[in-house]
């Protein structure tokens, strides 16, 4: 899989499982600033529109707008980024459903982000059993990407 997708994918997957431990409060400080989150600063630094895209929409869900208005800002944000060439329109529409599935799913993270990763082309993505997989190996074996899984499972679950 493609290494920025995979960067998205994990990070979604990390916010979803936060949100579904602590409740979507718990991430507002990390969407208020993103370049010194554990969950985002490494997306951040390498896909900034689409990253910037899941920060807005995820503190948009956290300040408790209801599901039509977060759909409504999402579906703007998105053409506005897709049509202006800022961001890979796969990435956008990765983002797109994967927090949109965290707002509809009661946040289970792999469900979550196996709704975003059936955006992806097909060339550039993993079948569905080795992202599950993949999803459930992710504490164990850590990540391929430059994710500071040690740290960031310590904010999931503090004492681990």
């Amino acid at each position: 899989m493609n290494n920025k997708y995979l960067l998205l994918l994990e990070t979604l997957y990390a916010v979803a499982k936060k949100i579904r431990i602590d409740g979507v409060k718990a991430i507002v400080k990390h969407v208020d600033d993103p370049l010194r989150s554990l969950f985002f600063s490494a997306a951040m630094a390498q896909e900034p529109a689409a990253t910037g895209f899941m920060c807005d929409s995820l503190h948009m869900l956290a300040t408790g707008v209801t599901l039509d208005e977060l759909t409504f800002y999402m579906e703007g944000h998105r053409h506005r980024l897709i049509s202006s060439d800022k961001a890979d329109t796969h990435l956008v529409n990765m983002v797109f459903r994967t927090v949109w599935a965290i707002a509809h799913n009661g946040w289970d993270p792999i469900a979550c982000t196996e709704f975003g990763r059936a955006a992806i082309p097909a060339a550039q993505a993993m079948g569905r059993k080795e992202w599950v997989g993949y999803c459930n190996s992710l504490e164990i074996e850590r990540t391929q990407t430059n994710i500071n899984w040690d740290a960031l499972l310590k904010e999931i679950k503090p004492g681990a």
